[in-house]
């Protein structure tokens, strides 16, 4: 099991060696999703050229973790209502994320419980910090303004006037900007993001990720 401080995503090993994925970046999922809020273009216009119902320009955490494993990206978890068996895990992320501080006093606990499974700690709090703190060493001039939103600077951001949603304004080029619209992510920030998790630098024990694969 690898958990995300945030928990952002847990990844589940079971006994039968069956490799699960979990996206668990909920905060927004029933008060959007569930009551049918739109997620329109131009969210998904980078590398999905099409809505998914990512809130962001292009692919997420989760997407890259995938990609990684040369696994196809999981199912939205509300396709359960047509049908998907989810196979290779459920993806809640397909509309919001939080992230809570990096201490996370639950993990001794949970080792003592789960003593046949493999639990990996991830600090998603200091990988985002350093992002942030250190924006321009990553290409990123501006960390607070959002790329899509409205208002123009210094954030481009107005809770009555979201993303996608009418009178919005959207930047040119999302590579430059670390937030997508002022709450979620750019693709580009998610990339960075994925390759620290990827490099076990922040992970306690440093596994890497594709060990879930391996044993």
């Amino acid at each position: 099991m690898v958990i995300f401080g945030g928990i952002d995503i847990a990844i589940v090993q079971e006994p039968a060696y069956h490799l699960q994925l979990w996206g668990f970046q909920l905060r927004h999922w029933w008060t959007r999703r569930g009551l049918g809020f739109p997620v329109n273009l131009p969210n998904g216009r980078l590398f999905f050229r099409q809505s998914t119902g990512r809130l962001s320009d292009g692919r997420l955490l989760i997407d890259f973790l995938c990609q990684s494993l040369n696994a196809s990206f999981l199912s939205p978890y509300m396709d359960s209502l047509g049908g998907s068996r989810f196979t290779n895990g459920a993806n809640f992320a397909v509309v919001g994320s939080s992230t809570l501080p990096k201490t996370a006093p639950f993990m001794p606990k949970m080792r003592s419980q789960l003593t046949g499974a493999t639990i990996v700690y991830v600090d998603m709090y200091s990988i985002k910090y350093d992002l942030i703190a250190n924006s321009s060493k990553y290409g990123f001039s501006n960390p607070l303004m959002a790329c899509c939103g409205f208002g123009g600077a210094p954030y481009n951001y107005n809770i009555k006037v979201t993303c996608g949603q009418p009178g919005y304004q959207v930047c040119d080029e999302g590579s430059k900007f670390l937030s997508w619209d002022g709450i979620h992510y750019t693709e580009a920030a998610n990339a960075i993001i994925a390759s620290k998790v990827l490099s076990t630098a922040y992970s306690s024990p440093r596994a890497l990720f594709d060990f879930f694969c391996r044993n």
